[in-house]
């Protein structure tokens, strides 16, 4: 049976409409037939009560005298009632005086109704009356009931179906209509479609629903012939368009196929996806054939990975690469040098989708530079002949072989001795920046260290320098290189004497050099005129100059900047040029580490010791901690080994050969924020001045692993909490201490202090008195309740004058007070330096008591 949500609308209402009536009609039959029982029931009810007590009377006197017979005739008369099936008359004692019917079986029948009455006689009860009824006229008047109650029902009912069946339509048919409207639009998409709309009155729901129905077809519909219209004009841009693409895709097309220079498209798989005929020809095949084609493992001679290949692949940096390499070619598997431009295709998501590489064949080109290249040497030998006789004779007689020549003639012959000069540096120039690029020098490596090489090539052009007025200064950090130091050298010589020539009198040239992560970087600065920016790369080029006049007035060649990217890049290092941000230019190389055998230690400590014996001790147990040590056995190795940021400085100082002005050099020499460590057998007088300067004091004798141990906490440095309400106050402390190389955390309140002792011990308190929350008092009285905190060093530095009784409450270890308006700011840190040098003082004496 199916679901009545799954029926028809016309269906759902007659169901809907024929179970209410018949709910109805089967609830008032049911309730008449109820209420027509009960009536019967209590009607002969009432019957039964009346005749037993007509019939209680007459046997009063029967059952006074004890009179059977009277009293058995007179109950047989209620045999006239054929629904009393039994009856008796009963004593006092409830037996049985006289009986009527089946006394014993009615008398337990469940579907019967007794009614009880008493006898009475002259107002005694001397006997009582029972009479048993089936009520037999009752059910047979209910039956009857039910009989006609159910053909009325069914008559209600097909009445009911009948009015339905003509009564449904007035609702189903609107919807009907409304569904069929809705099957036609959406089938045949005839939006001109409408429902007829009955008569609109006040709560016609579906009058409502067909009007809004109409509706909504007549905005579809006007949307649809808007759209068709739109449709119609794209359609017609479409065209127009696609004509004009191919038009530019036939343009583009002839283009492609008209270009001199090959190109081609790879996907990032390196199949080709468009060649042009250039290219094809190039290749030595078909466009067709190339296209759809692995390129990449085609026109390689060496099997080289897609990722790394600097031509094929999508996802190498940079997006866009220049450069030189050889292509085979497929048909007689020749290889032809091109040059290419390689350029990265980026997709609408961002990620690369392939490359589109453009390249010419330069076999001609190469050949013409190699005939220029062996014609520019052939004159170049033949030349350096006659020119070495032509300056050799302007020498002799510049230097009077034939007499001393007039001062005019001097000149004449100093001027073309200057200039024979020029033209055989000309000549060498060319000679060696053409075996460099066609690789026929080779390098003689040898092991060099970099500070040596910095400092001979300044020394070998100071005496220029002195000439121009212009001073070299040279910091380099030790390393050890391998490279040709003859090439080095010349490149930078070249370099020095091009920033001695552009540099006015009264600057300074410097030359630094640095270690960073696998190379060593060298950076040549003058304060120059500077170089354009456009101007940055092509000065590098043969034989271009910033100026065309620098030539003549500077002596240049333009060769020289050539020749040392040529020496950078055979040793595998770079050189670039940029302008300095004041004034000048920088020029910068980087020349690659040698790999090491073995890992070696990053951390450097400078180790200046006068007597060599306490080296191996001193150096065997800080290279245990990880640290490499460089010795300086003088005051100006020292200085220079300090300029190159060592991580510690350790001095072992001589009383007899103690010097303050050691301490001073070093502050000179750039070295501020590095910690230095003093080993002295007795407190040097001059130190307390120092003590701002100086990280730890190890008292001698002092074993080696006590020494390491003070450099390495030197080396994490000290920290300091300020304990500071006053935020003005406190940056301007803290900027003071962190000058000093010291870290520095800030608490402004009690509470503030607390946690931040909590999560961390410092090295050092600053603290205030007046705070919110918890004062001074209180926070150093928490800290005396804890063994990591009750003996730290602590500076009070409050605004009020702390009495006797008052500094004893506040003192923990090594404890000063200051008041803020009666100190500076430079005393503030001297109190913070000399408290920090008394404490770990006081710590090495312990430990060396230890050891």
């Amino acid at each position: 049976m199916r679901s009545i949500r799954t029926l028809p609308i016309r269906q759902k209402v007659n169901a809907v409409i024929m179970l209410t009536t018949a709910c109805a009609l089967v609830l008032a039959c049911g309730a008449f037939i109820v209420y027509d029982s009960i009536s019967l029931r209590r009607s002969e009810i009432n019957d039964l009560e009346m005749l037993a007590a007509v019939v209680a009377a007459k046997s009063a006197a029967a059952v006074m005298f004890t009179d059977v017979e009277a009293a058995t005739e007179i109950l047989s008369s209620v045999r006239a009632d054929p629904s009393i099936v039994a009856g008796a008359i009963l004593t006092n004692d409830g037996r049985p005086f006289v009986t009527y019917g089946q006394w014993n079986v009615a008398s337990r029948l469940k579907k019967t109704v007794k009614v009880f009455q008493p006898i009475r006689y002259q107002n005694d009860e001397v006997a009582s009356l029972v009479l048993v009824s089936d009520l037999r006229e009752v059910r047979s008047g209910v039956r009857m009931k039910i009989v006609t109650g159910t053909i009325v029902l069914i008559i209600a009912l097909l009445v009911a179906l009948l009015m339905t069946t003509r009564l449904q339509r007035l609702v189903t048919q609107p919807l009907v209509d409304l569904a069929g409207a809705a099957r036609r639009v959406r089938h045949e998409k005839d939006f001109a479609v409408r429902v007829s709309e009955g008569t609109q009155s006040d709560g016609d729901e579906l009058v409502a629903v067909q009007q809004a129905f109409n509706e909504m077809l007549a905005e579809i519909q006007a949307r649809d012939e808007a759209l068709q219209r739109h449709q119609l004009q794209l359609e017609c841009e479409v065209q127009t368009r696609t004509a004009e693409l191919s038009t530019a895709v036939e343009r583009n097309q002839a283009i492609l196929d008209s270009a001199g220079e090959g190109i081609f498209g790879l996907d990032p798989s390196g199949v080709a996806t468009f060649i042009n005929p250039s290219a094809a020809g190039i290749l030595g095949a078909g466009v067709f054939e190339l296209v759809g084609r692995n390129l990449h493992a085609q026109m390689h001679a060496a099997a080289t990975p897609l990722a790394e290949c600097r031509i094929c692949s999508a996802t190498l940096a940079p997006a866009v690469r220049t450069g030189r390499a050889t292509l085979v070619r497929e048909s007689d598997g020749v290889e032809v040098p091109i040059e290419y431009t390689s350029s990265t295709i980026i997709g609408s998501g961002g990620a690369a989708s392939g490359v589109v590489v453009t390249f010419r064949d330069i076999s001609e080109r190469l050949a013409i530079e190699r005939m220029k290249d062996e014609f520019v040497s052939t004159v170049s030998h033949e030349l350096r002949t006659p020119l070495t006789a032509i300056r050799g004779a302007l020498g002799l007689l510049g230097a009077g072989l034939l007499g001393t020549p007039a001062p005019k003639a001097q000149r004449m012959l100093e001027i073309a001795l200057s200039n024979t000069e020029r033209l055989g540096r000309l000549i060498n120039d060319i000679l060696d920046l053409e075996k460099m690029e066609s690789g026929r020098v080779e390098l003689n490596r040898k092991p060099v260290a970099a500070t040596d090489m910095l400092r001979q090539a300044a020394e070998g052009l100071q005496a220029m320098g002195d000439r121009a007025g212009v001073r070299i200064q040279v910091h380099a950090a030790p390393a050890e290189l391998l490279v040709d130091s003859d090439r080095i050298l010349q490149m930078l010589i070249n370099l020095i004497s091009n920033a001695i020539k552009f540099s006015p009198s009264g600057t300074t040239v410097d030359v630094t050099g640095r270690l960073a992560d696998d190379r060593y970087i060298v950076a040549v600065r003058d304060e120059g005129r500077g170089i354009p920016e456009n101007k940055l790369e092509a000065i590098f080029e043969r034989f271009k100059q910033v100026d065309a006049s620098d030539s003549r007035d500077k002596g240049g060649t333009g060769l020289g900047l050539a020749i040392c990217r040529s020496i950078a890049e055979a040793h595998g290092g770079k050189i670039w040029a940029r302008r300095a941000e004041s004034a000048g230019s920088i020029f910068t190389f980087t020349l690659p580490m040698p790999p090491s055998p073995a890992s070696t230690p990053t951390r450097r400590v400078i180790l200046y010791e006068e007597d060599e014996r306490s080296v191996p001790a001193f150096a065997t147990a800080l290279e245990a901690r990880g640290l490499s040590v460089v010795v300086a056995h003088s005051e100006r190795e020292l200085c220079e080994a300090a300029a190159s940021h060592p991580e510690a400085i350790l001095i072992d100082l001589h009383i007899a050969s103690a010097s303050k002005a050691l301490l001073q050099a070093l502050q000179s020499s750039n070295c501020l924020n590095v910690p230095i460590i003093i080993t002295a057998a007795e407190e040097p007088a001059w130190i307390g001045d120092q003590a701002a300067t100086i990280a730890r004091w190890v008292p001698k004798p002092a074993s080696g692993e006590v020494v390491a141990e003070a450099v390495l906490q030197a080396c994490a440095g000290v920290d300091v909490l300020v304990i500071e309400d006053d935020f003005d106050l406190a940056r301007v402390l803290i900027a003071a201490l962190e000058e000093g190389g010291i870290r520095v955390e800030h608490a402004a309140t009690g509470k503030d202090a607390i946690a931040a002792l909590e999560r961390h011990v410092p090295s050092l308190i600053v603290l205030d008195l007046v705070l919110p929350e918890l004062d001074g008092f209180a926070v150093v009285k928490w800290m005396r309740g804890r063994a990591s905190l009750a003996h730290i060093p602590l500076l009070v530095y409050s605004a009020r004058e702390v009495s006797t009784a008052e500094q004893q409450q506040l003192t923990l270890g090594p404890t000063e007070f200051v008041t803020k308006s009666r100190v500076s700011i430079e005393e503030f840190e001297a109190r913070v330096a000399h408290l920090l040098f008394a404490v770990t003082a006081a710590d090495h004496r312990e430990a060396a008591d230890a050891a």
